[in-house]
């Protein structure tokens, strides 16, 4: 768990409901994140009678919204408006109920461990925080298993 600045835990009660600085929920984040998701398998569907299906446009889809300074990147979209530790959590919640039954579980891990391993490259925190799967941060390893148990966080 990524420790707060002033040494007490993070927040790690990250679910669907939790409420975000601009007043939306993070499964309003994650609904519509699915949303767009569901918007690349009905086009790829409707295309596979035609062979013309990218087996790679649902990969390039999700990494848009997981990029840094992507939709879901709270802990700078909201920076100074609520705890880091507290946005980060969401993001990495969100992640994960995001591309649950979407992109396999694996790759997610694969994906959270890219960004732990370039976050400690580049000094955002040290090593010692890379305790995830595949060298994700703490953050993402707290927040993976209630991202994927949210069902896509339903209404």
């Amino acid at each position: 768990m990524i420790p707060a600045k002033n040494g007490t835990p993070a927040p790690n009660n990250v679910n669907c409901n939790t409420k975000l600085p601009n007043g939306q929920t993070v499964g309003q984040y994650v609904n519509n994140a699915r949303a767009q998701l569901q918007a690349v398998v009905d086009r790829q569907n409707a295309l596979a009678p035609a062979g013309d299906v990218n087996p790679f446009s649902i990969y390039t889809q999700f990494a848009s919204i997981a990029k840094g300074g992507g939709p879901i990147d709270f802990k700078n979209i909201f920076a100074g408006q609520a705890s880091r530790e507290l946005l980060a959590n969401a993001g990495n919640f969100a992640y994960y109920a995001i591309g649950e039954g979407y992109i396999p579980t694996t790759a997610l891990d694969l994906g959270a461990g890219a960004y732990g391993l370039y976050g400690a490259a580049v000094g955002r925190f040290p090593t010692s925080f890379l305790t995830g799967r595949f060298f994700s941060d703490d953050s993402a390893r707290l927040m993976r298993s209630p991202g994927l148990a949210a069902n896509g966080c339903p209404q």
